[in-house]
């Protein structure tokens, strides 16, 4: 894992994901790359004078707060770049050129209000869901970050194999306890000693020692995934 992508809308929620970030860095040797989305009117749409005018002006605002968080304390002794992308959608960031090697993408979980909520919501699960990398979301501001658990949630098919060796590394970096979890719902039902010998194999695959498999019925997989990690 060598690059963190690190969306900033300059919020406090933002500012909590970066610190998280900078100290995965730190751990690994990892290089940032801040990133600022502009949501911008289409120049076809606008006056080319004033557009262009006003989209320098933008960036230059927005380069001085990219280069303002750069300076802190925490990100000292990191390879740290700034980018400033317009009119895409955050969640495809890493269909961009310079953001295709990313390895992990940390941020806040919200952002501001109104027309610029790139954090919010729908927004925060398109990315999780579409992203095909590992995202780590961050609702709060933590002093001293350790990962004692980790939940994978997964059909444990052959098609999931590649995506876990992503989340092994994480893993591993804080030594957390990982529990694979088989969700089962009514529209995908599977009995049970079918999912136990796919939890088994997949933890024998990985050569897993600090592991627990689980089963779990719910009505939905989302629910299921939510009312799990309560419990535990």
């Amino acid at each position: 894992m060598k690059t963190i992508v690190v969306p900033t809308d300059f919020s406090d929620h933002a500012l909590y994901a970066q610190k998280i970030a900078a100290s995965i860095a730190h751990q690994i040797n990892a290089e940032i790359k801040l990133v600022h989305v502009c949501d911008l009117p289409l120049a076809e749409f606008a006056d080319q004078y004033y557009y262009e005018k006003f989209y320098k002006q933008i960036k230059t605002d927005v380069q001085e707060k990219l280069n303002a968080l750069v300076e802190m304390d925490i990100l000292k002794g990191i390879k740290v770049s700034t980018h400033i992308v317009s009119n895409i959608r955050i969640w495809e960031l890493t269909t961009e050129k310079e953001f295709k090697n990313t390895d992990l993408i940390v941020l806040g979980s919200h952002g501001k209000s109104g027309s610029n909520k790139l954090f919010i919501g729908s927004n925060t699960e398109k990315i999780v869901r579409l992203a095909d990398l590992p995202v780590l979301t961050i609702k709060n501001e933590h002093s001293d970050f350790n990962v004692k658990k980790m939940v994978f949630t997964s059909d444990f098919y052959s098609e999931s194999y590649a995506t876990f060796k992503k989340i092994q590394f994480f893993a591993d970096l804080y030594g957390a306890h990982i529990h694979l979890l088989k969700v089962i719902t009514p529209k995908h039902f599977e009995p049970t000693p079918i999912s136990k010998k796919l939890l088994e194999d997949f933890a024998e695959h990985f050569k897993l020692t600090d592991y627990s498999l689980n089963i779990y019925n719910a009505t939905s997989i989302e629910k299921g995934i939510t009312d799990f990690s309560d419990e535990i």
